[in-house]
């Protein structure tokens, strides 16, 4: 499998990929070293999921290799629907090169569904963003130096047993560099809808302002610093130097590694599974 995109992207394909690999009773092995940064430099293997083992194809015979190139083909996940692919291919090597969460309508599928259960899915119940948390888990762990980094870190975003964290996730979008592209996910000036929810909706509606921290991450750096501004210096979690796009950002103009790039985005991303509740 090989990724494409952004992080977001890279584990919809990757995710969907390890499950694909689950249903046909496969060997699962992730290629993502396109971004400069091998991903099993940044992350582990869990569960004694070798998924980082090296297979060189070079010399491989076309005729044991199924090539499965879908890129951003969103129409792949209603064709899976009906097929039955189990017939798909009988070749040594099954490779799948996706940014899209080709599963999604799986649980649809008449050939899979006995087959899911015995994997402990429930058909009728079935996406990646459901199974997310399960996926992930079974797949990636953080070196232990990241984890220890992480591990400090929570302990100063949850202090005590009542301390409710807020984490948000914030993408203004724009200038992309190099290709000069311009894509705008919301107004410059939006971020401030972002403070007013989190503030009248969390922090009042929900009664978490006596005892809460907020975490925040942004492709932007100001937009962290935005929300110091907003909340208190006190109140505010942040990693600074963390706003590179996974796959645009080609570090020319920091002092990071790719390596240490993507180890800061994915602490950031992995923070995430301690929140009590997120603004995305």
């Amino acid at each position: 499998m090989r990724g494409g995109g952004g992080w977001a992207d890279v584990l919809k394909g990757l995710l969907s990929s390890y499950f694909f690999a689950q249903l046909l009773n496969r060997t699962f092995i992730v290629d993502v070293n396109d971004y400069g940064c091998r991903l099993d430099k940044v992350l582990n293997p869990n569960s004694g999921m070798q998924w980082n083992r090296q297979i060189n194809l070079s010399n491989t015979s076309g005729d044991e290799i199924f090539n499965y190139r879908l890129g951003y083909n969103f129409k792949i996940v209603y064709e899976l629907k009906d097929k039955n692919v189990f017939e798909m291919t009988n070749k040594t090597y099954f490779k799948i090169e996706t940014a899209v969460r080709i599963v999604d309508k799986m649980g649809e599928n008449k050939y899979v569904q006995a087959r899911m259960r015995e994997l402990g899915f429930e058909p009728s119940e079935f996406s990646i963003f459901k199974q997310f948390y399960r996926l992930y888990n079974e797949l990636f762990k953080l070196p232990e130096r990241l984890q220890t980094a992480t591990d400090e870190m929570l302990r100063r975003a949850k202090p005590n047993n009542s301390t409710k964290l807020i984490c948000a996730q914030v993408r203004v979008g724009g200038e992309t560099g190099g290709g000069g592209e311009d894509w705008w996910f919301m107004d410059k000036n939006q971020t401030a809808d972002f403070w007013r929810f989190i503030r009248y909706e969390l922090l009042e509606r929900q009664q978490m302002i006596s005892n809460y921290k907020l975490f925040v991450t942004s492709d932007r750096e100001a937009v962290k610093e935005e929300a110091r501004q907003e909340f208190g210096e006190e109140n505010v979690l942040l990693n600074a130097n963390t706003s590179f796009h996974f796959a645009i950002d080609k570090g020319n103009n920091h002092t990071f590694t790719k390596c240490q790039m993507m180890e800061r985005i994915l602490v950031d991303f992995d923070f995430f599974r301690h929140c009590d509740a997120a603004v995305v």
